[in-house]
C-alpha cells in the first residue's frame, strides 16, 4: 500500500501517462489501492483502467483527466475539479465527492451507487440509461444531460480546452 503521505505525480515522457511518486510503484498492475494523492495535479492525465479503491484524492485537480472504467470505490474525491473528465464506465461506488465539480463530465456507463452527489456541482455532465445513479438521486433537477443511444464518445482532451 502507498504511504499516508502525498505521493508526487509525474508524466512519463513517453506514453504521457501519469505515474505516481516512487512511494507508490510498488505495485506496476495500476492498482493504487489507498493511495494518498491529495492536492494532486492530474489534469489531462490518462488514468484509464486505474485501480483507485480508497484513494484520497482529495482536492485533486483531474480536469479532463481520462479516468474511463477507473474503479473509485470508496474513494475520497471532497472538493475534487472532475470537469470535462471522461468517467464513462467508471466505479464510483460509494465514493465520497463534497464539492466535488463534475461539470461536463462524462458520465455514461458509471455507477454512483451509494455515491452522495447532494454538494457537487453535476451542469452539463452528461450521463445515459446505463448510468447507476444513486437512489432517488434526480439528474434532471442536477443539471445533467441525458444522452441518447447513438452519441458519439466524448473525449476529454479534444474539448472544453480552458486552461486550469
Amino acid at each position: 500500500m502507498c504511504p499516508s503521505r502525498p505521493p508526487h505525480a509525474r508524466r512519463d515522457g513517453r506514453t504521457g501517462r501519469v505515474r505516481p511518486g516512487a512511494a507508490c510503484r510498488e505495485r506496476s498492475d495500476g492498482h493504487y489501492s489507498d493511495a494518498r494523492l491529495t492536492s494532486a495535479d492530474l489534469r489531462r492525465a490518462d488514468l484509464t483502467g486505474i485501480w483507485l479503491a480508497g484513494a484520497a484524492l482529495i482536492n485533486a485537480n483531474l480536469y479532463q483527466a481520462d479516468l474511463r472504467t477507473a474503479v473509485l470505490w470508496h474513494a475520497r474525491l471532497d472538493g475534487a475539479d472532475l470537469s470535462a473528465t471522461d468517467l464513462s464506465g467508471a466505479d464510483l461506488t460509494g465514493a465520497v465527492v463534497k464539492g466535488a465539480r463534475f461539470e461536463l463530465a462524462d458520465l455514461r456507463g458509471a455507477d454512483l451507487t451509494g455515491t452522495d452527489l447532494d454538494t457537487t456541482t453535476l451542469t452539463g455532465a452528461v450521463g445515459d440509461a446505463t448510468t447507476i445513479w444513486p437512489a432517488g438521486f434526480d439528474a434532471a433537477a442536477a443539471g445533467l444531460v441525458m444522452a441518447r443511444r447513438d452519441t458519439p464518445p466524448l473525449h476529454p482532451q479534444s474539448f472544453h480546452d480552458l486552461s486550469r
